[in-house]
C-alpha cells in the first residue's frame, strides 16, 4: 500500500497509541518522583490543556477516552483498545484482525481471547 493511499485515521490511530503506550512506559522506567511528575505534567499539557486550534481542530486530538478491554493474556488485567484500526488483517500473512482492534466485535474478541489464552497455556 502506497503512503498517500493509508487512511489519515488510522495513521492517527496509531500516533495515538504509541503516544499513550510511551507514557505509560516513560512511567514504568522513570527512577524517581520527580521524574514521573515531569512525565505526568508534559502529558497532561500535551493531551489535555493545548488550546484546540493548534491542531487545527475543533478538539485536542490527544485528549482520547479509550474503551478497556480484558487482556487476553493476564485474566484481570485491562489494556486499551486501539482507537482505530491499524489495517493489520490486510497484510500478506495475517490471519486476524489484532485483538485490541476496534473492528473486532464483543464475540469475536472473546473468541480470539479463548485462542489466546489456549496456546499460552499449551
Amino acid at each position: 500500500m502506497l503512503r498517500n493511499e493509508y487512511p489519515n485515521e488510522a495513521s492517527l490511530g496509531t500516533s495515538f497509541d504509541r503516544l499513550y503506550f510511551g507514557h505509560d512506559n516513560s512511567l514504568e522506567l522513570a527512577t524517581s518522583e520527580e521524574q514521573k511528575k515531569k512525565i505526568k505534567n508534559c502529558f497532561v499539557l500535551l493531551t489535555k490543556e493545548l488550546e484546540s486550534n493548534i491542531y487545527r481542530s475543533n478538539k485536542n486530538p490527544f485528549d482520547i477516552k479509550f474503551h478497556m478491554i480484558e487482556s487476553a493474556r493476564e485474566p484481570g488485567v485491562y489494556q486499551r483498545m486501539k482507537p482505530s484500526c491499524c489495517l493489520y488483517y490486510q497484510t500478506e500473512g495475517a490471519s486476524s484482525k489484532c485483538y485490541g482492534c476496534p473492528r473486532m466485535n464483543d464475540e469475536e474478541r472473546e473468541q480470539r481471547r479463548q485462542e489466546i489464552r489456549a496456546r499460552i497455556e499449551a
